[in-house]
């Protein structure tokens, strides 16, 4: 009745328990006694509650075991629970059955269809908005300041929800509902069995032996884990248990995090607890039916007296350094390198018939994170000062990298929750303060690939969901070699299933330097843009210190961002030619966002020497101005030289979705590196390409290039003309389309197209009068390339529009009498060859001209530019 739903029946239950167990009453241990007697029956019933699978009596005697707990007091759980190694083993089983794996399996066949479809897992992103947020748990909101109230208490997530969510308002819920329960939705009475777990976790602290009674319960909870059916190599002894030890080891693992954190005692002040939900309820009542002031004194007494029946007296005055002599030990197991080798992806299961324990081997991996984060939380900033920070940290990033989303948004939560239980405002924070240790730990591994093949998932884990990229790039120098060694040619052969993770390594690693070069260079323009005019002699010396301190401090992160980016192109270049689309792709955005990161990175040298050559005017300080050099080069360019034939190779790639890509990227290059760098080489590597892809199945025959290239490393299988299908041909020539506009339109990368911009310009001119359906982004590339050469383009198109005879072209006048008539400047076209655009093509063209299109373009085209021209003029 205490744990009845129903407040009134709950309140003077709960009361007359209180008095009952009250220190004042004489029958005080005549009653702790029958609750002793009533622990140990209820636990010798709910085993078998528990295999008959009848959720209601579950749930009845959970409650009142709960209850029970409650109102006898952390002496007598302690006497119960702790008065022999066999009781305490007892209770172990007792409670590792109600976690069992098995009872997830029980209920309809929809549900058991629904739980093995299970949850869309998510990508973690725990880069932290804003450091200082304030989050909402339950209906209270809570600032990070206050670590105590960021735990859930006995209330649990029901399954996994995107990152979003989960960091806006779920920032730190653990512990929680095992993964085995939240995937089926099963154990409906895990909150009452959770609360037996964290009394009998507070009553282990008790005594003045420092909490040996939790040292006992710790060991027998981590016996599945020490007698492993493994090897030290990992490998099985036999298959005849395989599948039982990952879910025994799982089971207790989920009740050693609850022991652990209920042993902390941070849970005690939540008001989850069915006994603490109507005390004021109780107190009113009561005080009413008995309107005897005495009475009232009474029960005021019994309940402040009894403070919980000692729980909170317990958890308060329990230090935290007893509880942390024990993580070591759970550390330590949760450590075991054969556990984190399991396998855990299909692809990793070679006999079919063990697949079923991938689903196991998660679930325990999962459980063992959350592990982690539990005793992050109950010890607080000490989980960092006692040096087990630095054990789980490359851990929980490595797992954070795993191919597993489940296990890998597990390690995002316990990320996060670490950070905070340590006292960092965000994960981030964590990551730069562990610098050191996670770059060595991260070159030791790369050094030895073939032992750690995880390294580079984790490398990129941290780069791309921690937000520390930017604070981590300059310190990869080291890392970088390792990768570039695995991804020439031997080690590609040696050890072929690194290349894609090698390759998605270096893309993290470049976007962060992308992202700190473009800081830096923001960083300087506004601090130029901020400083007044040089000082004069007298009161330049604190100027001319924080200058040279400036200077020197860009100069080296400039160098180290240099070298990182040019070791990842140099490294990726090559295998821009691979056969296989996914590691060219990703080839293929480094080279893009490289080339980027170099672009910033020479105009920070630029504005380096500006700032140099501004110092250098500064009487007295020749010495220190010389010791920084102006005849560094800039890099752009010369490393632009060494990737483009490897990039122009692309364009000769069998997959559309290769040949979109590099269209892409070949106009971002330009406008990164200037059209004049690229007109001799798009005149010979891009525009037959371009042209071949535009003239296929439009109505253009296609002229054979008479020149062979001359490049050995352009001369590759993928040569070969290839019919692609119409959807897929189309959207190349929309990707042609986009990077002639996308160059044309740019006053830096126009010059690219200066020698070939007659043709190019012809066979956009038919596209956009003869092929409806790349008419609107042919009309744009027009627009775009009337920048470079406004009469061609004009021209053209008017000779379509006047060459056609219609309605348009008879009733336009001639301006004045000095004027000719239009007519006799363009005559109409007596054949489609006549036409100019076609005589530029040199090509046998089979396209129906539509003359209304062209005059729909010489409309976009005058009102563009006549917009340019009001611009120019205002």
């Amino acid at each position: 009745m205490a744990c009845d739903t129903f407040p009134h029946v709950a309140s003077v239950a709960q009361m007359f328990l209180t008095s009952l167990v009250a220190d004042g009453n004489k029958t005080c241990a005549f009653s702790k006694g029958g609750l002793r007697e009533i622990i140990l029956r209820l636990l010798e019933k709910l085993p078998k509650a528990i295999h008959s699978w009848d959720e209601n009596v579950c749930a009845f005697l959970a409650r009142q075991l709960l209850s029970a707990i409650y109102f006898a007091g952390p002496n007598v759980v302690s006497e119960c629970i702790f008065q022999s190694p066999t009781a305490t083993a007892q209770f172990v089983d007792v409670i590792s059955q109600c976690f069992s794996i098995n009872l997830a399996s029980i209920g309809t066949l929809q549900q058991l269809h629904i739980a093995d479809r299970g949850s869309i897992a998510h990508i973690p992103q725990i880069i932290d908005s804003s450091e200082e947020k304030v989050v909402n748990t339950g209906n209270s909101s809570l600032s990070k300041d206050n670590f105590r109230n960021l735990h859930s208490g006995i209330e649990f997530s029901n399954d996994l929800v995107p990152s979003s969510t989960v960091r806006d308002s779920e920032p730190h819920r653990l512990p929680r509902l095992p993964p085995w329960f939240r995937q089926t939705n099963q154990c409906k009475f895990y909150p009452e069995i959770a609360g037996v777990i964290r009394f009998v976790g507070l009553s282990s602290m008790l005594g003045s032996e420092g909490g040996r009674n939790l040292f006992v319960l710790i060991e027998e909870l981590l016996v599945p884990l020490r007698y492993s059916p493994f090897d030290s190599k990992g490998d099985i002894h036999g298959n005849r248990f395989i599948g039982q030890w990952q879910r025994r080891a799982a089971m207790c693992t989920a009740v050693l995090n609850e022991v652990c954190y209920g042993a902390s005692g941070l849970w005690i002040d939540d008001s989850c607890l069915p006994f603490v939900k109507h005390p004021l309820q109780c107190k009113s009542n009561v005080s009413t039916d008995v309107g005897d002031a005495s009475n009232k004194e009474n029960i005021n007494g019994i309940q402040s007296s009894c403070s919980l029946h000692g729980w909170k007296e317990l958890a308060h005055n329990m230090p935290r350094e007893a509880l942390g002599n024990y993580i070591g030990v759970v550390l330590h197991e949760f450590s075991s390198d054969f556990i984190w080798k399991l396998p855990i992806d299909p692809i990793d299961v070679s006999e079919a018939e063990h697949g079923h324990i991938l689903k196991d081997n998660v679930y325990l991996q999962q459980v063992m994170l959350e592990g982690i984060g539990v005793l992050a939380m109950s010890v607080g900033k000490l989980f960092e000062e006692l040096g087990f920070l630095g054990s789980v940290l490359y851990l929980l990033l490595e797992r954070l990298g795993c191919t597993s989303l489940f296990v890998s948004s597990t390690a995002d939560l316990v990320l996060r929750t670490v950070s905070s239980a340590c006292a960092y405002p965000s994960v981030r924070s964590l990551i730069v303060a562990n610098t050191d240790y996670i770059v060595d730990a991260l070159c030791r591994q790369l050094r030895h690939i073939e032992f750690f093949p995880n390294a580079p998932n984790m490398l990129v884990a941290v780069l791309r969901y921690t937000g520390a990229g930017q604070d981590l790039v300059t310190l990869l120098q080291e890392p970088m070699q390792s990768i570039s060694l695995e991804l020439e040619i031997p080690a590609r052969q040696a050890h072929s299933a690194n290349t894609l993770p090698m390759l998605r390594a270096l893309k993290e690693v470049v976007k962060a330097a992308k992202a700190e070069s473009a800081c830096m260079l923001q960083t300087i323009v506004t601090r130029k843009e901020s400083e007044s005019a040089v000082p004069d002699e007298n009161g330049s010396m604190s100027y001319w210190d924080e200058i040279t301190s400036n200077l020197k401090r860009n100069e080296r992160s400039r160098q180290a961002l240099q070298e990182i980016v040019i070791s990842c192109l140099n490294s990726s270049c090559p295998l821009l030619a691979s056969k296989d689309q996914h590691k060219c792709l990703l080839a293929l955005e480094i080279t893009e966002v490289g080339v980027a990161a170099m672009s910033f990175l020479d105009a920070l040298l630029k504005l380096e020497k500006e700032e140099k050559a501004r110092a250098s005017n500064l009487p007295g300080h020749t010495n220190e101005v010389s010791e920084l050099t102006d005849s560094e080069p800039p890099k752009l360019l010369p490393t632009m030289h060494r990737v483009w034939p490897h990039l122009s190779a692309c364009l000769k790639h069998v997959m559309p979705s290769v040949l979109i890509r590099a269209s892409e990227v070949i106009a971002s290059v330009v406008n990164s590196c200037g059209g004049d760098f690229f007109t001799r080489r798009f005149e010979k590597d891009v525009v037959p390409r371009f042209l071949s892809f535009l003239c296929q199945d439009t109505g253009f025959e296609v002229k054979k290039v008479s020149r062979k290239f001359l490049l050995s490393s352009r001369e590759t299988s993928m040569s070969g003309h290839k019919d692609y299908a119409p959807a897929s041909l189309f959207g190349v020539q929309q990707a042609v389309l986009s990077c002639l506009r996308d160059v044309g339109k740019n006053k830096k990368s126009s010059p690219a197209l200066a020698t070939t911009l007659d043709q190019l310009s012809a066979v956009v001119v038919g596209l956009a009068c003869g092929i409806p359906d790349l008419q609107d982004l042919a009309t744009q590339t027009l627009i775009a390339l009337s920048n470079i050469d406004p009469d061609l383009i004009w021209i053209l198109v008017a000779d379509v529009a006047y060459g056609n005879s219609g309605v348009q072209s008879s009733q336009i006048t001639s301006p004045g009498m000095i004027f000719p008539v239009v007519s006799d400047l363009l005559p109409p076209l007596v054949t489609q060859k006549d036409a100019l655009w076609i005589q530029l093509t040199g090509k046998d063209i089979k396209v129906n001209i539509d003359g209304s299109k062209a005059w729909s373009i010489l409309s976009s085209l005058e009102s563009c530019h006549n917009g340019r021209s009001r611009l120019v003029g205002g």
